[in-house]
């Protein structure tokens, strides 16, 4: 049976769940936090500038408030910041899932390569940003963003980014207001 970790508090020192499970922080994240096997992490504050998370299998993680630390998974995740992502988020193997219910002015980079991801902002975020997600996965993730400093449209525009070698581009995003 998974373990369940419960820290009724904000959590300051490393904590480790080797059999992954359930992790729950009833306040802001700190420190560390290493985990293995299939995880289901819940901070209910901010993943505060020091504090990391490190899955080693596949999560599912909640964060109640901002990401301003670092969220790394070494395997497929879902994600869903319920408010501004300004840290660094680092994807896995397989696909990865991010909902961003703020603004998006951090970074999603791979852990190791890239793989598939998908990534909602309900929030703000420049099309600079998604065009240096593009740089780290071509043709390998898609967007919808709410509001952009660009006007609403499907993006890439340009025709270079919209096809490679084997033809057509599939690294996209859509933006439904200009800021």
């Amino acid at each position: 049976e998974k373990q369940a970790v419960i820290i009724e508090e904000d959590c300051l020192h490393q904590v480790s769940a080797p059999e992954g499970g359930t992790i729950l922080v009833c306040g802001n994240l700190y420190s560390t936090l290493d985990v293995s096997g299939f995880s289901e992490i819940i901070i209910t504050g901010d993943v505060r500038p020091d504090g990391y998370i490190r899955s080693e299998k596949s999560c599912h993680a909640f964060i109640g408030g901002r990401l301003e630390g670092t969220l790394q998974s070494s395997d497929w995740s879902k994600v869903w910041i319920d408010s501004d992502l300004s840290g660094v988020l680092k994807t896995g193997f397989s696909s990865t899932r991010i909902h961003v219910n703020g603004d998006y002015t951090g970074s999603i980079i791979p852990h190791e390569q890239p793989f598939p991801f998908f990534l909602t902002v309900a929030g703000f975020a420049a099309n600079d940003s998604l065009h240096r997600i593009m740089e780290y996965y071509p043709n390998r993730f898609n967007a919808s963003i709410a509001v952009s400093d660009v006007p609403p449209g499907l993006y890439p525009q340009e025709d270079s980014h919209r096809r490679n070698e084997r033809g057509n581009c599939f690294a996209r995003w859509s933006v439904q207001q200009q800021r």
